[in-house]
């Protein structure tokens, strides 16, 4: 096809590659010229992939920055542009390897770091009483916030600063490397246990015999590291020479800098690339157009005393190197060798050279990419480009020595193997033709695929073990393939199973793509708006869906391989969910609903293979794996794959719903009490008055969670609610309404879940643990308001903590001021806490004791089912993923419900009838279950290409709403309701709203103020991995 683009637009949209860049959490950076948009107030806009309603994908609304030696944020673009104020127009930007550090560089080649998912700290400690020891200066916040961590001195305005190129260094730490997965055939002798093509799995009649191994190493670090594994640096070259180092030092946040010149001449670089050798040097191409040469340097990082202080630091993290020895690193470089490009290749001129780093893989070598294209002295053909790719080979110096020489040096008793240093060789290994533009190369998954953006709009992926473009194996050139299994020997992305990228329909300045490879983004010609587009399977023939097999267990291992590799790097996924959810919408008509819905439920089954996630648990490993991580992140996937529009939810969803806040409850509650517990500690070891201050800080925060407290007691009222219904049932011998119950309920899977019956027992335990731990608050604080507490008539005080916290009546607290309790509640916190814990258990229609019980008597029953280990898992796979109950468990079902009526109902502290109409709307999981298969049949997909601005505030106005009851909001994260006065975030995957609470923070190294240490670790992400985003 015939190139899209102008030489002219190419020429532009090579030139402002860099001013795009997506994060590896989601965050999109862009810049957009105050030429092109003089309306703009702000040079660097902020947005990322977020769910408005459900259903559907879009890039969130623009957050605007202006970036010129400070930052502010514009909130109103428009109503703050000011004529005058100019701004620089930026000209490059990357984020690290961490995806949280942005590196930006101007048209005067003036550098910024900003720090995003951080916020400056508004507090003023003098204020608190005692002040922390050490104030803390910046917190974890929304993913569009972000804080100016390094500024260049200023400089005169020189087009020679412009930087042309950087690199960020590497992470000192280890690398977990997740090799691609490997097709083995199964055996008798070898059966696969878990995942789609088990016995039980939900594509074993498509694997046709076969399964797939996953295979994860753990490797050293390579290449170029900051000595220290939690600090950043990046390298910079400007188009004047200057090579620049800006780093932090052992402890601390700021970044400072280094410089030293490449010997270039009187010239300037017009284009360069950087790249890290496997033993820690930097290899740097540099282009000088009036010299049509490249030249190559070697550039290497001496650390100075930040390398000692590392080493230090692992046997005592706080220690700081002395003053004296505090001289900053250097930049020591070594010229390599020119090679000449002015030649006329096949009537082409040099345009561009790329580096790419070796990977992992010990055999990788680096490859330098050359990229010529049409001169028109030569050709009419504009579109015509050549990329020559060569390796850079490393060889000893002693090594290069001729036979002869070593013969001489010999007679002359010179040992020539000690003889130190590297030479390095350029050798052409391969040439490419492409006859269309290629307007940018980027690498991935540790450098091991490369995506080709072209002149055409086409995205085109490249192997990088063997240099060659990644075919679709499912295409419709292909379908005439007398194969009937096509499933591939090896799987490492998505295009394995027949993914391709879309082609881009309109002439584009800039475009990126995800770090999982599943989305891209780019900015059309005369806009100022980016617009989204994810992979699809448009061109997989249709046979595959109904003829052939391999396609459902491919696109299971495919998902499941990218999914694993996100979770191994901490990377973010919204790409990869939107991307599914995508092909579900589309996959009714290309197959139908029940194809669809096998594709959905393989995808979660291989997932929990990939991760080696064993949910068929035993009693001793019930505690653990509720702080299991690839668990967490299974069920966040689960939900993602269980929502729909409104945010209606499959039983799948609700499940994973309900583990995931059960989950974080329970670590949450285990966590206050041990923060407060070593609170006290602390003092009184060190024989330190416990003053006022820190009592009610501490206090405050056993209040914080009480929300979470309420949360867990509704969940049980619900459970014993579908449970009665299910007794009612049973009672009438109605079978009709017991099938129909078993096929909507989501009570049945939760106990007879061995994960969902081992949370909801330890959130029990936990629940009886904070109360006991509360009253041995108040006994150590004042035994006089235990008794009070203890030996006062119950009614009055619970009366006055329902109306203060569930009715939110301050006024109820100024009523009763007479009684002993309002003065306790008044001057004690604690009291407050213990008060409201008791008051939430007595007000609960069924008997919290009698429920412990029940929950005790129904596992031992459930563990005794003789089943062998392949089954066992399987169903517990289909009740947790599919909330799905088998014919297995319909008698222990019914025996659920009498152990259920014995224990719960005929207890005295019960009320049935009130059961019946206790209303949990708070858990978020009282809407009516959908069926099992979330999308309707459209055909225009989930993805919005272009989101619409009215529309997309309004949907945000509906999300509110949805959380609004009456004239409080329900914050979802501390599962409070409070008047919405407050500045509110959104979670950009699920959809909850939380009030912003990034001012409170948790001092751990002092002992004199603490506050709300749970929320702490909500401040960037929500409960349900998603992250949080300002609105």
């Amino acid at each position: 096809m015939a190139s899209a683009f102008s030489d002219v637009l190419s020429t532009r949209a090579i030139q402002h590659h860099h001013k795009v860049a997506w994060s590896s959490q989601g965050l999109i950076a862009y810049a957009i010229d105050s030429d092109d948009s003089p309306s703009v107030s702000g040079n660097l806009f902020f947005t990322w992939m977020e769910c408005p309603d459900g259903k559907h994908w879009h890039l969130a609304l623009p957050t605007s920055y202006r970036l010129n030696n400070t930052i502010e944020k514009a909130q109103n673009a428009r109503a703050l542009y000011k004529p005058g104020r100019e701004i620089p127009n930026l000209k490059y930007l990357q984020f690290s390897n961490t995806g949280w550090d942005l590196f930006c560089a101007d048209q005067n080649g003036h550098i910024s770091i900003l720090v995003t998912g951080i916020k400056r700290v508004d507090v003023d400690y003098t204020q608190l009483s005692p002040p922390p020891l050490t104030p803390v200066e910046f917190t974890r916040s929304s993913i569009n916030n972000c804080v100016l961590f390094y500024s260049d001195p200023p400089k005169a305005d020189n087009e020679n600063n412009q930087v042309v190129t950087m690199k960020w260094l590497n992470i000192e730490k280890s690398c977990i490397i997740n090799s691609p997965a490997i097709k083995v055939q199964q055996t008798k002798q070898k059966m696969v246990l878990s995942g789609a093509a088990a016995k039980l799995g939900a594509a074993s009649d498509d694997s046709s015999g076969f399964y797939f191994q996953y295979n994860t190493q753990t490797t050293k670090p390579f290449g170029v590291t900051h000595p220290v594994g939690s600090k950043q640096a990046c390298i910079a070259l400007r188009k004047n020479g200057e090579l620049c180092l800006i780093y932090q030092e052992e402890h601390g946040i700021e970044f400072r800098s280094v410089t030293t010149k490449l010997d270039i001449g009187p010239y300037a670089i017009n284009d360069a690339s950087i790249g890290f050798t496997r033993d820690g040097k930097i290899i740097i191409a540099a282009y000088i157009e009036r010299e049509q040469n490249i030249r190559f340097f070697e550039a290497e990082i001496d650390w100075s005393f930040i390398k000692v202080a590392a080493k230090i630091i692992q046997e005592q993290p706080g220690y700081k190197a002395p003053e004296d020895q505090r001289i900053p690193p250097k930049i020591n470089i070594s010229n390599l060798f020119e090679k000449s490009v002015g030649s006329n290749l096949q009537g082409l001129v040099f345009e561009k050279v790329l580096i790419i780093s070796p990977t992992f893989a010990t055999t990788s070598k680096m490859d330098i990419l050359m990229q010529y294209s049409a001169d028109k002295k030569f050709t009419n053909s504009d579109s015509k480009t050549v990329l020559i790719r060569y390796s850079l080979d490393s060889i000893r110096t002693s090594q290069s020595i001729s036979k002869s020489f070593k013969n001489m040096a010999s007679k002359k008793g010179l040992d020539t193997t000690i003889v130190s240093g590297i030479s390095y060789t350029l050798n052409k290994v391969q040439q490419l033709l492409f006859n269309d533009k290629i307007l940018s190369i980027d690498s991935f998954s540790g450098d091991t695929q490369l995506c080709f953006v072209m002149g055409d709009g086409s995205i085109k992926p490249i192997d990088r073990t063997d240099f060659k473009f990644i075919n679709n194996p499912y295409s419709k050139s292909l379908s005439q393939a007398n194969d009937e299994n096509l499933i591939p020997n090896s799987i490492q992305s998505l295009f394995d199973a027949g993914f391709e990228f879309p082609r881009i329909g309109k002439q584009f300045q800039y475009c990126t793509i995800s770090s999982n490879m599943c989305a891209y983004v780019y900015l059309p010609i005369d806009s100022k708006r980016l617009e989204l587009s994810c992979l699809t399977t448009d061109n997989i023939h249709e046979s595959y869906y109904n003829k052939k097999k391999g396609l459902m267990m491919t696109t299971a291992v495919a998902v499941a391989f990218k999914h694993t590799n996100a979770c191994y790097n901490a990377h973010f996924t919204e790409d990869l969910i939107a991307t599914v959810r995508n092909e579900m919408s589309f996959l009714p008509q290309k197959a139908n609903d029940s194809y669809c819905y096998r594709v959905m439920v393989s995808i979660i089954q291989e997932c929990h293979r990939a991760l080696n996630l064993n949910i068929d648990i035993t009693n001793e490993q019930s505690e653990s794996m509720t702080r299991n991580q690839p668990l967490q992140r299974l069920l966040s996937l689960q939900l993602a794959l269980g929502t729909s529009e409104n945010w209606s939810r499959t039983k799948s969803g609700k499940i994973a719903l309900a583990l995931i806040n059960l989950r974080y409850i329970i670590t949450s509650e285990v966590y206050v009490i041990n923060t407060v517990y070593q609170n006290v500690n602390r003092f009184s070891k060190k024989g330190i008055p416990d003053f006022g201050a820190n009592l009610k800080a501490r206090q405050e925060c056993v209040l914080s969670v009480l929300g979470l407290v309420r949360w867990s007691l509704d969940y049980m009222a619900m459970i014993g609610q579908e449970l009665l219904a299910f007794v009612e049932a049973y009672r009438k011998n109605d079978s009709e309404t017991i099938t129909k119950l078993l096929k909507e309920s989501i009570a049945i899977p939760l106990i007879v879940g061995k994960i969902p019956r081992a949370f909801l027992l330890t959130a029990i335990m936990t629940n009886k643990r904070m109360l006991s731990f509360i009253q041995k608050l108040l006994e150590k604080s004042d035994p006089s308001l235990m008794s009070i507490a203890m030996k006062e008539n119950s009614s009055a005080p619970f009366k006055v903590i329902k109306d203060i916290f569930y009715e939110n009546d301050s006024s109820a607290l100024f009523k009763s001021a007479g009684t002993k309790t309002a003065r306790a509640l008044l001057s004690l916190p604690t009291l407050e806490a213990y008060y409201s814990l008791s008051s939430m258990v007595d007000s609960l229609p069924i008997s919290f004791s009698a429920f412990e019980k029940f929950i005790g008597e129904t596992d031992a029953p459930l563990r005794n089912m003789k089943l062998d280990q392949l089954t066992s898992l399987a169903m517990e796979q289909q009740i947790v993923c599919q909330g799905f109950i088998v014919k297995n468990f319909i008698t222990t079902v019914k025996d659920i419900c009498t152990i259920f009526e014995k224990t719960v109902l005929s207890s005295k502290e019960s009320n049935e009838t009130e059961l019946g109409k206790f209303k949990t709307p708070l858990l978020g999981l009282s809407n009516s279950t959908m069926t099992n298969l979330p999308y309707d049949q459209r055909k225009h997909g989930v993805i919005i290409p272009l989101t619409d601005t009215e529309n997309a505030l309004k949907q945000l106005n509906q999300q509110i709403k949805r959380q609004l009851y009456g004239d409080l909001l329900f914050d979802t994260l501390r599962k409070q309701l409070k008047k919405p006065e407050e500045k509110l975030r959104k979670c950009i995957r699920c959809g909850s709203i939380s009030f912003k609470d990034d001012e409170l923070i948790l001092v751990t190294s002092v002992f004199s103020y603490i506050h709300s240490p749970v929320f702490q670790h909500y401040q960037r992400q929500c409960i349900c991995g998603g992250n949080w985003a300002d609105i």
